[in-house]
């Protein structure tokens, strides 16, 4: 029974940011059923019928700010849903969510902090390697090497403007699929066997972060790593930074000389549309950034109903206008705490605040504490509401700390 555990988690680690994979493919156009969702039903199963008597919910019920925190922000959630301007959309949202974090909270009670741990590291590296696999075949596919075109598996890179593929691994949202490469690099290097193997994914994860030319997920790369350097390593962790970085960003500097004197790619005009942070217009990604935040506090602090309890859950893209992604139901704020302020109301986005990040700073501190520092800055201009791995990290987080 227990291999059969170990190896569910394993693949629920390694793929649950896996959406370029939908098994559903052309059958089921209207929903899309990535692997997390696939595994994370067999988990409820599995646990259901085998392994009910073995949870223990101590580590999360007996700290309780940490648990009324989850408690009042799904409560002002539901009650946003109630009153939502879409209550069916918000209601599919929601049992999305429900899913996520009870599959989390089921796997974090079932394993001890020490399986947890061994697992997490090898199936960090696993995912690394999946994400390594989708990068190669991405970029073959971008210049011509391969021809490859399916319903179940998408091989189809975002860009910059043609200019250059933008590498997101098995994430057909780059930042969000860099953002979990940078979490796979944590626990490869806080967890660290010492092996030549974990060095040399730790190198490659390092050079597809920089090479994704995601600012939000580099800046979260940093920030991570500063943070976690200054305070909480060891003097061999710290020489292991500073031979990587500098290793990481030749092999890089070499590859990208090859593809642009070969005419494959154009990283001048790539890095100036990444590196443009004055340009405030509809037509750049910084200004879009910005002038969706403005619209969110706008329209938050001007809406008495929305400011209390919200618009309901998932409906940002009701209330965006002027925007080309307005009136489609992936539209958000680009902002994770933004986007909870208007859907789920003040109450909700204040519980959520303490959740993740006013508890692990001022109370339950342990030395994943840089990597939830990091991921706070990425959600001021990114959402992870409905990412399955932002929340195993940020529950993790609190498991975490019954073995520091």
């Amino acid at each position: 029974m227990n291999i059969a555990a170990y190896l569910l988690l394993t693949l629920y680690l390694v793929f649950l940011g896996a959406d370029r994979i939908n098994f559903g493919g052309e059958f089921l156009e209207s929903f899309q059923l990535f692997p997390h969702l696939v595994i994370s039903s067999i988990i409820f199963l599995y646990i259901l019928l085998f392994r009910l008597k073995d949870l223990e919910f101590g580590w999360i019920v007996n700290k309780k700010s940490t648990f009324l925190s989850i408690i009042c922000f799904l409560m002002f959630t539901i009650i946003s849903i109630i009153f939502s301007i879409d209550i069916i959309f918000s209601a599919k949202r929601l049992v999305l969510l429900t899913i996520i974090i009870s599959t989390v909270v089921l796997i974090l009670s079932l394993f001890s902090s020490n399986e947890l741990k061994e697992y997490f590291y090898y199936s960090s590296l696993l995912g690394s390697i999946l994400f390594f696999i989708f990068n190669i075949l991405l970029f073959s596919n971008w210049i011509g090497y391969i021809s490859y075109d399916s319903n179940i598996i998408n091989l189809n890179p975002d860009y910059i403007a043609y200019f250059i593929p933008r590498l997101g691994g098995f994430s057909s949202d780059v930042n969000r699929g860099v953002l979990i490469l940078v979490i796979y690099t944590f626990f490869i290097y806080i967890y660290d066997k010492k092996s030549l193997l974990s060095n040399l994914i730790i190198l490659m994860n390092t050079i597809f972060i920089f090479a994704s030319l995601s600012r939000t997920a580099i800046g979260c790369f940093f920030i991570t790593f500063l943070i976690y350097t200054i305070f909480y390593s060891t003097k061999i962790e710290k020489i292991k930074v500073l031979v990587i970085l500098p290793i990481s960003f030749i092999i890089l500097s070499n590859i990208i000389d090859y593809y642009s004197s070969n005419n494959v790619i154009d990283i001048e005009s790539a890095l100036e549309e990444r590196l443009t942070l004055n340009d405030f217009g509809h037509n750049t990604s910084t200004g879009i950034h910005f002038k969706l935040i403005d619209e969110g506090l706008r329209i938050a602090f001007s809406d008495l109903k929305i400011f209390l309890i919200g618009s309901g859950l998932g409906t940002s893209y009701k209330v965006i206008e002027g925007f080309g992604m307005s009136k489609k139901k992936k539209a958000n704020f680009h902002s994770q705490y933004l986007s909870i302020f208007v859907e789920n109301g003040f109450f909700a986005c204040l519980s959520f605040l303490f959740l993740t990040i006013i508890i692990p700073i001022f109370r339950i501190r342990n030395k994943m504490l840089p990597l939830i520092i990091g991921i706070f800055c990425f959600n001021q201009l990114y959402q992870l509401t409905n990412e399955p791995m932002y929340w195993f990290t940020i529950l993790y987080y609190y498991k975490f700390n019954d073995h520091v």
